[in-house]
């Protein structure tokens, strides 16, 4: 008889004496393993979450409040995305049409045909007509609703001025479509699109994009520009550097949102550089600036009032400039004055006036403060002074035929304004009534927005010298100063799976007194067994069987029920593990935020 058969008829003959062993052995590895199978789905559902979030794309560029050209996405190639495609994405309510459920987190998206194959699995019929949405299956499921349905969407229109922006117009903003459901989508069909990781699956609407922007007036403009690597030959998540190197090959002052206002049109002379967010921040004046000797800085703020003495003239225009028009030698404390307004006062030079106006304080808090200036100069309502291009683009006011027209981020007191006034607007529109110098302007009128909100030209009076000055400027800009990011979303998605919360520890943890337990009763009672075992212990020494070799065929007996314990243990953490996905996907579902938990072994 050889020592494998003597092992086996030993556990053979000992069998019932082994069953409490072999259960220890049981539970133990069963608990151990079904925890690190736990831990391994939980982190392998949240990838597969993850890769259903992000489907194909790799990188986002995002403008965050600011909108550029989709053109960008058709001029860029960079390696290695094989697909780059715009999309424009803002938040939304959802309700169904007959109001009886709501979704306020909503996300309305959108997007073109080529977006769906992004997908694990694409979808190309899924994009939506005109009039039409595809909603993703958790939206549909909140709503209520089934292909064929009408919802309601009330989207915030993208504003090219900050809301928290001095001037922000008050007017409602928001704009309600009525669409009818023509997809359902899977999270698999980039339902589950998002920028964000979250184990709550988002609600999402999408709908054509060209037709978004026609209903948001906003033609040919995206917030984001998604860049998905091939589906036959992906590489390693990038960090969204490179992606953002390109654009700036490709970067123009439109996507800034900078234009040019050819002041040879209007009766003046020269160009002006403006922001369609009315304040230029700091990065576009210095590039501006700096592009040519001949860029002068302008700020045109609305001022409440303009009192001497107990003389006041309401809701004007004041520009501050840098000397050019203005005395060379003008303080900082001194101000000129247009003819209409020496008038109106009844003020000479030498008099102090004085400007009251409002500022924003923390969040979008108003508050109207005043400074005093003394009359530097009176100068005729005539050019340079008599121009009404020294007022930016104000939402709510450039388009306004008299003053009870204008839609300001302030209380305007209607009962102020005179006749005289509102003749001066209709005839002049925002042309300034008094001028400060730049540097005073900025001291007390810079805000957060922005600090300038022009740079004039007045020597250039050539297309092609104003190309030249355009060439400079864009050499200079660059899009993450102002707020454009590169975002690698799939990098982050990986990083945030592999940062996760290691339920396979938790739950060891959690099962450590029981594993224990259980060591501890295969110990006592595997001991048990040996002493039960004395005599034929005595036997086979008898026999010639040293010591040594008698431990080693017990342990060897031990380390046998240990492996077949083990293998049964295998199969039941499968079962255990299966259970314990159940609960956290149901019972315990606060626990993990999710119910989309699949078993990974």
């Amino acid at each position: 008889m050889n020592a494998w058969k003597f092992l086996i008829r030993s556990l053979s003959f000992y069998a019932k004496s082994h069953v409490g062993t072999f259960l220890g052995a049981v539970i133990a590895s069963s608990i151990l393993i079904g925890a690190l199978v736990v831990g391994d789905s939980v982190r392998g559902s949240l990838l597969d979450m993850a890769m259903a979030r992000l489907g194909r794309i790799d990188t986002v560029i995002t403008g965050n409040d600011r909108l550029f050209r989709e053109a960008l996405a058709d001029a860029l190639e960079a390696e290695p995305f094989a697909d780059i495609t715009p999309a424009l994405q803002l938040p939304a309510v959802g309700s169904a049409s007959g109001g009886e459920a709501r979704a306020n987190q909503s996300q309305l998206i959108g997007v073109r045909p080529e977006f769906w194959s992004m997908g694990l699995k694409p979808t190309p019929d899924a994009h939506p007509g005109k009039e039409e949405v595809t909603l993703s299956r958790a939206l549909a499921s909140q709503l209520k609703v089934e292909p064929g349905d009408n919802i309601i969407l009330r989207v915030q229109k993208p504003s090219l001025i900050s809301p928290d922006a001095p001037l922000a117009p008050e007017e409602d903003t928001s704009l309600a479509l009525t669409l009818t459901v023509a997809h359902i989508v899977e999270d698999a069909s980039m339902g589950r699109f998002s920028l964000h990781a979250s184990q709550l699956p988002p609600w999402n609407a999408f709908v054509d994009l060209e037709f978004l922007q026609t209903e948001l007036e906003t033609p040919g403009k995206a917030n984001l520009l998604l860049l998905a690597q091939s589906a036959d030959t992906p590489t390693a998540p990038t960090d969204g550097t490179a992606a953002l190197e390109t654009l700036r090959e490709h970067w123009t002052l439109e996507d800034t949102q900078l234009n040019w206002v050819d002041l040879n049109a209007t009766g003046g002379t020269g160009y002006e550089l403006r922001s369609e967010r009315v304040f230029m921040n700091d990065v576009s004046v210095n590039s501006a600036l700096q592009a040519s000797e001949k860029g002068k800085g302008l700020l045109t703020y609305f001022v409440n009032g303009i009192k001497k003495g107990d003389r006041e003239t309401p809701f004007s225009m004041v520009t501050a400039a840098e000397s050019g028009f203005l005395p060379t030698d003008m303080k900082d404390d001194e101000i000129v004055i247009t003819q209409w307004l020496a008038d109106d006062l009844d003020a000479k030079q030498g008099d102090s006036i004085d400007l009251s106006y409002f500022v924003v304080g923390l969040g979008r808090a108003l508050e109207e403060t005043s400074v005093r200036f003394t009359v530097r100069d009176i100068v005729p309502l005539e050019q340079p002074y008599a121009d009404p291009t020294f007022m930016p683009d104000f939402p709510g006011l450039k388009d306004a035929d008299n003053c009870r027209d204008w839609d300001t981020g302030f209380p305007i007191d209607l009962d102020k304004i005179r006749s005289k006034d509102n003749d001066f607007w209709e005839e002049h529109k925002g042309t300034p009534k008094a001028f400060i110098t730049l540097a005073r302007g900025k001291e007390i009128w810079k805000n957060r927005f922005g600090s300038l909100t022009a740079v004039r030209y007045s020597g250039v009076t050539t297309e092609e010298e104003r190309n030249l000055i355009t060439q400079q400027i864009q050499k200079r800009l660059d899009p993450a100063k102002i707020g454009i990011m590169s975002i690698p979303v799939k990098q982050q998605a990986w990083a945030s799976v592999s940062q996760s919360q290691d339920f396979g520890g938790l739950f060891i943890g959690f099962s450590f007194f029981l594993i224990t337990a259980a060591l501890i009763l295969m110990n006592l009672l595997f001991q048990f067994v040996i002493e039960q075992r004395t005599r034929e212990a005595g036997i086979l020494m008898a026999l010639g069987m040293t010591p040594k070799r008698l431990k080693q065929f017990l342990l060897r007996e031990g380390v046998l029920l240990s492996l077949l314990g083990t293998i049964v243990g295998a199969i039941l953490a499968v079962l255990y593990a299966k259970g314990m996905l159940y609960g956290l996907s149901t019972i315990w579902r606060d626990a993990v935020g999710t119910s989309s938990l699949t078993f990974h072994f």
